[in-house]
């Protein structure tokens, strides 16, 4: 039999379904070596499952002695009630795009305390099947590095793979910065990339000119 189940962040089922592939007709004991077999599942969702993000599941035992075959996490699920869809109008407005999915509308940025808040408002131009990380990167004008911070959105509970089209995203980095810091002019910079490659989206302004695969969003002077 297989498995489909979606977790809540404390591993517990919330949704999910069990069948037998090929059915009672062709059932797994007579499937061929290399042989390709379609496995649909259809559930539903809870009404009253709360907003936010799960764990996507499958896997296969042996029935009836519950035998776990293996298993696999094939992402995340996002669970929505609403989704926002209209822009804010935040202090610093821009249209900078990564690759052709994601597009940054704006920011805003502030001191608190010892740090930088840096909140991005993002926009996904498509439904994506990947989980992009952001970095946030304050640097001195020989480049080396201030402060940084590297994430996925909302702090990694809101990947970018469970993004609506047309969905606008808030999302808040906090740079420390050291106490021993020396008053100047820093760059503050951001970008995209895959974790599990590193590889960065590359970035471009509204006219489509290549910028890299990082923008500078503006100069910080510190303190």
């Amino acid at each position: 039999s297989t498995f489909v189940q979606i977790l809540d962040r404390a591993g517990n089922r919330v949704a999910g379904s069990d069948q037998r592939p090929g059915g009672e007709y062709y059932p797994s004991h007579l499937w061929k070596p290399g042989e390709l077999i379609q496995d649909t599942h259809r559930f539903t969702v809870p009404a009253d499952l709360a907003a936010g993000t799960y764990q996507f599941y499958v896997g296969m035992y042996v029935y009836p002695s519950m035998e776990r075959l293996g298993d696999a996490k094939l992402g995340f699920v996002g669970v929505k009630t609403r989704i926002e869809t209209q822009a804010h109008v935040p202090p610093h407005v821009t249209d900078y795009v990564f690759g052709d999915k994601i597009r940054l509308i704006g920011y805003e940025l502030r001191k608190e305390g010892q740090s930088l808040l840096l909140t991005l408002e993002w926009q996904a131009l498509r439904e994506m099947e990947l989980d992009y990380t952001t970095f946030v990167h304050l640097l001195d004008n020989a480049g080396e590095f201030v402060s940084q911070a590297d994430s996925q959105p909302l702090g990694g509970t809101y990947p970018t793979s469970i993004w609506d089209r047309g969905e606008v995203i808030m999302d808040a980095y906090r740079l420390p910065i050291d106490l021993e810091t020396p008053a100047g002019r820093y760059h503050l910079a951001m970008g995209l990339y895959r974790l599990e490659t590193m590889e960065r989206l590359p970035a471009f302004d509204a006219a489509g000119r290549s910028l890299g695969d990082e923008i500078e969003l503006q100069i910080v002077e510190w303190p």
